[in-house]
């Protein structure tokens, strides 16, 4: 079974892959917590602009779901922080990105390059 499955977990096994779905419909659909539009890396999920030490503007991945469950209690567990029970699943609040132990962290603050006059 996949429940508790993270988006990290679809990119290891080849299921998704620069954001872009690379498996079949079995993998998809909300039995599987719609990984299409909750990863970032099949194509779901909320991406963030950041710039670089360069001065360019890179992209870094928001991703929302925290790999956890909340389908038979209908809350996340506290640690998870501030993430809401939706279909089951805990998601990181709006402003919020799930970390790699499952954690809601503050999105990081970004600011457009400076521009720069010819």
């Amino acid at each position: 079974a996949t429940q508790g499955w993270t988006c990290q977990a679809y990119e290891r096994r080849g299921w998704c892959r620069h954001g872009k779905v690379m498996g079949t419909n079995v993998t998809l659909g909300a039995t599987r917590n719609s990984p299409e539009q909750n990863c970032c890396a099949c194509g779901g999920g909320t991406t963030i602009a950041s710039t670089a030490s360069d001065g360019t503007v890179a992209e870094a991945f928001c991703e929302k779901d925290t790999g956890g469950s909340c389908r038979f209690s209908l809350t996340c567990a506290s640690f998870r922080g501030a993430a809401d029970c939706v279909s089951g699943r805990c998601l990181c609040q709006e402003g919020f990105c799930a970390d790699s132990a499952g954690t809601c962290q503050p999105r990081p603050k970004t600011t457009p390059p400076p521009v720069v006059s010819a």
